[in-house]
């Protein structure tokens, strides 16, 4: 089985809320370790094959404060931090207000995202575009997101089937489906 970390930061709790049940549908610490990342860098996402991220985007696009720790690698520039992520697995996930960020919905997914790709890291888990209402995001690549988009402020009563339609598969290309059994 691979190496799972999950890296999270918070700032209102919706992302906490969406972590949790996604964390207990692939199999809790048993099988992924958690990062805050407050407490995280670069080099602990290099340890694992496999990466769960998860950050909500702020009213204009800002990234979660806990996220400052990576802050150079996640700006719009040339710098990267000097890490190879060639082979590990990366899925995303977002919260993200599409009414109150309507111009930047789920922006710091898609930037992470990018960043990770950038870095030879391979996206799982993208999530398509189902009753969304936003005017822009740099979290869609070929008309889906690039992975779980939430609204829990506008949409908390899609939360639970989203997040199984969402962890089914990552189950499967993760290799826990038969961990979880």
């Amino acid at each position: 089985m691979s190496k799972i970390a999950w890296f999270w930061g918070t700032q209102t709790k919706n992302t906490k809320i969406i972590a949790e049940p996604i964390h207990q549908h692939l199999g809790s610490e048993s099988i992924v370790t958690l990062y805050g990342m407050a407490d995280a860098n670069w080099d602990d996402f290099a340890a694992f094959d496999c990466l769960i991220v998860g950050c909500p985007t702020g009213n204009t696009g800002e990234r979660q404060s806990d996220w400052d720790a990576v802050s150079d690698a996640l700006d719009e520039s040339d710098a990267l931090p000097e890490i190879d992520l060639s082979g590990n697995r990366v899925a995303d996930f977002g919260a993200s207000d599409q009414i109150d960020d309507a111009d930047n919905f789920q922006d710091v997914m898609g930037l992470l995202a990018g960043r990770s790709t950038a870095l030879g890291g391979e996206t799982l888990g993208c999530w398509w575009l189902d009753g969304d209402d936003f005017a822009a995001s740099k979290a869609m690549r070929a008309g889906e997101y690039v992975g779980l988009a939430m609204d829990k402020d506008n949409q908390a009563e899609l939360t639970t089937e989203r997040i199984a339609a969402w962890t089914a598969p990552l189950e499967t290309a993760l290799g826990l489906s038969t961990w979880l059994t």
